[in-house]
């Protein structure tokens, strides 16, 4: 007889049971949106039948698109069945040990997916953070004082990033136990913040570091490392306004917030010490290893065949629509785009186009909603040559929105990104046959030349400069 009991949605069984009893449970399992993969470790007994078990086992794998492992315990019948089952494409392992250790792994690959697929943005432009007006005052702080700051003087800061401040120490507080929180420059990384119970200090084992800038998901993220079991929506709050000051004041060299308690009025206390350092010179979220989201560049364009379209940079969650946007492309129009036959993007392609780094690269997709669904029509596309001052571009629309005003738009936009990065000189090249795209260039301002090294192709570049309007 087996032992049964139940977790949630899902049954267990211990001790001896059939094979077919063992399997449908683990299908059971794998039924469930909670469920992402099963871990079969099996011992030998009188009730286990190898033979059919194989079966099982390969067709449980192939009618699933979830993982299934398998840990076979014990030698001779055992090893061969092993043998047989990873030969068929499945993991197994030999001891409970490596086998949870194997499942911890794919626990801790989904979490870095996840948190790869993050772009935060500094939540300055959403909330219209009036960020002059926060660098004027640490200017002023600086050059009546010296560097380092405390919280009467910087109260009014912290109130433009939504941190109120208080000095009301009050025992009870909305946290299980006061919190470090800080901010320290990595020679590699640049700031960097820190979070960690009352009294550790930013080396401490205990504390959890995270790069900014930080949304929900990370701001959760470093919480559960810190805390693990804490859950806050208040402490969460706070770390994205910290992460949105540390993005849009490159002035803040140091912060630390010690002894810190949210209350329920939503304000914070906490000793706060802050030292100032020059940023003269220095570009937009040059001081930052991750650029955030460049929300400012999402914009709306109505085209001439009323839809609207939503043009934004692109998101890493976008390699779906990208691919169904390549896919959907004529060949004439793919070959023009990429130069070369192919009808569908491979992985590695989907990743380069959609996980990109804003400070050198920038993508334009014009969405529009069809049946409650992203849908991509046109995209454009420039990549800094690492000189700081040219770039290569990139334009595709899908066949049917060719003609509706959209290419102009997305290369005016383009523009402006290029030229708000610095970026004086903007060339890409264009197949020779491809009259449509070269006469497009000329009207936009373009100079057009043959290339050199392939007479088959012409290179069309334009010079930029911070006045013009590109209207």
């Amino acid at each position: 007889m087996a032992g049964r009991g139940g977790i949630g949605p899902v049954t267990t069984v211990w001790a001896s049971c059939a094979n077919d009893v063992f399997i449908d449970l683990a299908a059971n399992a794998l039924s469930h949106d909670e469920c992402g993969a099963v871990l079969l470790t099996l011992s030998p007994t009188a009730l286990l039948n190898i033979d059919s078990l194989y079966d099982l086992i390969t067709r449980l794998h192939r009618t699933q698109k979830k993982l299934v492992m398998v840990c076979l315990l014990g030698g001779g019948n055992m090893t061969k069945l092993r043998t047989r089952i990873n030969e068929a494409g499945i993991p197994t392992f030999r001891t409970p040990e490596t086998a949870i250790e194997g499942f911890q792994f794919l626990v801790q690959f989904q979490r870095n997916q996840l948190l790869a697929k993050q772009s935060p943005d500094s939540h300055a432009f959403r909330f219209k953070i009036d960020v002059s007006k926060a660098t004027k005052t640490l200017n002023q702080l600086r050059n009546e004082r010296d560097n380092a700051l405390s919280e009467d003087l910087l109260k009014d800061v912290f109130a433009l990033f939504h941190i109120h401040l208080t000095s009301r120490r009050q025992a009870s507080h909305l946290l299980s136990a006061p919190i470090h929180l800080c901010v320290f420059q990595d020679t590699v990384f640049g700031p960097v913040m820190g979070l960690s119970l009352q009294g550790a200090h930013w080396h401490h084992q205990t504390e959890a570091v995270a790069l900014p800038p930080l949304n929900t998901i990370l701001a959760k993220d470093l919480i559960k490392r810190a805390f693990p079991g804490e859950e806050s929506f208040e402490l969460e709050g706070l770390l994205r306004n910290i992460s949105t000051m540390v993005c849009e004041l490159p002035d803040i060299e140091s912060l630390a917030l010690s002894d810190v308690r949210l209350h329920e009025s939503g304000r914070v206390y906490a000793e706060v010490n802050v030292t100032l350092r020059s940023s003269v010179g220095m570009r937009r979220y040059e001081h930052l290893a991750i650029h955030p989201y460049p929300r400012q560049w999402v914009s709306e364009l109505t085209l001439k065949n009323g839809d609207t379209a939503t043009v934004r940079p692109v998101l890493p969650r976008d390699s779906g629509i990208l691919a169904d946007f390549v896919r959907g492309l004529s060949h004439e129009t793919r070959y023009f785009r990429f130069l070369s036959n192919f009808s569908e993007l491979t992985p590695r392609m989907l990743t380069s186009l959609s996980h990109i780094d804003y400070d050198r690269e920038i993508a334009l997709l014009a969405v529009i909603k069809r049946n409650d669904q992203d849908v991509l029509i046109g995209t454009a596309r420039y990549i800094d040559n690492f000189d700081d001052q040219s770039c290569e571009f990139a334009i595709v629309l899908g066949d049917e929105y060719q003609g509706l005003g959209l290419a102009s738009y997305l290369m005016r936009q383009l523009f402006r990104v290029a030229v708000d990065k610095g970026i004086r000189v903007m060339s890409g090249i264009v197949l020779s046959e491809n009259k449509r795209m070269i006469d497009f260039c000329k009207r936009l301002g373009f100079s057009i030349k043959r290339d050199e090294d392939d007479l088959e192709q012409v290179i069309a570049t334009i010079t930029l400069t911070p006045k013009d309007s590109f209207d």
